[in-house]
């Protein structure tokens, strides 16, 4: 028999060496649990939380560069592609506001610019694609 000293140093260990449950935001990106972030805390994830004062710069920067008309901003109005400047190195460095991220990520990224001078949709693609019978295909295809 072991002396208990051992088992209990031993199952101490195990313990120990178990893998912490982790959270992931919408993204996919783990969020550590010290954040306070978590489906039971009831606060948000950093990522998520907007700044109002760095919300209102990025708001103040589109409209004061890229909106030329007389009126409300809308994003129809503001280029596919936004110029770069320091103004918007120190703006992306400073963070972007969770609300506005998928419309500045399609204009940073170029891909806003590649979707407009594209002939073909994605549903297209997808539907001309849809008989191809790659070896890619037949892999991922069950039976």
């Amino acid at each position: 028999m072991w002396p208990q000293e051992i088992l209990a140093k031993y199952t101490q260990k195990e313990e120990a060496a178990e893998q912490p449950e982790f959270c992931y935001d919408e993204f996919g990106f783990r969020v550590d649990k010290e954040d306070g972030a978590g489906p039971r805390s009831g606060r948000l994830p950093a990522a998520l939380m907007e700044d109002p004062p760095q919300r209102l710069r990025w708001q103040a920067h589109l409209e004061f560069t890229h909106n030329h008309d007389v009126g409300d901003l809308t994003w129809d109005k503001i280029a596919v592609s936004l110029p770069r400047s320091e103004k918007l190195r120190s703006l992306v460095l400073a963070g972007v506001p969770h609300s506005m991220r998928p419309q500045l990520w399609m204009r940073l990224s170029g891909a806003l610019q590649k979707k407009r001078n594209s002939e073909l949709s994605y549903r297209e693609i997808v539907k001309n694609s849809s008989n191809d019978e790659t070896i890619a295909a037949k892999q991922v295809r069950p039976g």
